[in-house]
């Protein structure tokens, strides 16, 4: 059996110059790495333009940003170019993004809700006799109205009109206000401690007059929110493993980074070009080492310079390498 030798790849590597010796600490951790330099002191950054695709980036984050998983560059298409590599990224954010949002919806109205109960439940947490009742209250009309609202601590109310009744209930967290009037009155009530920033809380019509079957009633709604929230955020989970989405947004991130700070400046200024030969043949290994270590990089395969000679490399069992000296 002969001696197997394979073509080296060509490989280029933009990184800061601060992260240089880190970068080729992690390249010479590989054992698949000749460096070989490659003058390009009178050469610019050649990104394409990636304003607009990032763009797109800027708004799905805008969007969604507070619904994504922490960036995770993975090493994977480390040899595509730096706009082939957006597009994948977009395409797979886009992707998540359209079956996302009615999922984000219906978790934000679950947690909603599940907030308004248990807001309401601390207006219940005083003596049964402190309290109205809450069916009543909750039924009021057609000409009545009925309003539970959540009092700041510093508010003063000193405008009631004429023919709405207040009752204060006072909390270990909170201050809360019933009221119930004319429907017309309770309108002007809204306005007048909307400015007092007093946030109104719906009176569902299920509750009972009874307080502690009222308490009961909303604990038991409190129970079911909260199995439909980590059912849905376990749903919100999957679907993120599903697209692959952490790995998209870590590349769009560094994309985004070196769009920021390489505009259109000398490559010898703040960044570094690391050149060479590698034998990992899509390059992945060289990719995972130095994203392990944290390192700020564009990597890319392509064709050596033509003032290059191109070496060839041994790939060969354990056994076969000492003979390697002999095909050289």
């Amino acid at each position: 059996m002969g001696l197997r030798p394979i073509a080296a790849q060509w490989f280029e590597i933009l990184t800061p110059r601060e992260e240089l010796t880190r970068a080729l600490r992690c390249l010479a951790a590989t054992g698949a790495v000749e460096l070989q330099t490659h003058s390009l002191a009178t050469s610019r950054a050649q990104l394409p333009d990636l304003h607009h695709g990032l763009d797109e980036y800027g708004e799905l984050f805008r969007r969604f940003g507070d619904w994504w998983p922490k960036p995770e560059p993975q090493p994977v298409e480390t040899a595509a170019e730096p706009a082939r590599q957006l597009d994948t990224a977009l395409a797979t954010t886009k992707r998540w993004a359209e079956e996302a949002a009615p999922l984000i919806a219906d978790i934000q109205n679950t947690r909603r809700m599940r907030h308004d109960l248990e807001t309401l439940r601390q207006a219940m947490a005083v003596d049964d006799d402190e309290l109205p009742n809450l069916h009543q209250l909750a039924s009021s009309g057609p000409y009545l109205a009925g309003r539970l609202y959540v009092l700041p601590e510093d508010a003063e109310i000193h405008q009631v009109p004429p023919s709405v009744l207040l009752h204060l209930v006072k909390t270990e967290a909170n201050r809360f206000l019933f009221a119930v009037g004319e429907n017309e009155q309770i309108q002007m009530l809204d306005e007048y401690l909307a400015a007092l920033k007093a946030r109104p809380l719906e009176l569902p019509r299920w509750l009972p007059g009874e307080p502690s079957e009222a308490r009961a009633a909303i604990d038991q709604r409190i129970d079911a929110a909260r199995t439909a929230d980590e059912r849905l955020a376990a749903s919100h989970r999957k679907l993120g493993d599903k697209h692959q989405l952490a790995p998209a947004l870590g590349r769009l991130r560094l994309l985004a980074w070196y769009v920021t700070h390489v505009p259109e400046l000398p490559v010898t200024e703040r960044f570094a070009w690391i050149t060479g030969w590698t034998s990992d043949p899509d390059a992945k290994t060289v990719d995972m080492r130095l994203h392990e270590k944290g390192v700020n990089f564009l990597l890319r395969l392509s064709e050596p310079p033509a003032d290059v000679a191109h070496p060839m490399v041994m790939q060969n069992p354990l056994w076969a390498r000492p003979f390697e000296l002999f095909a050289a």
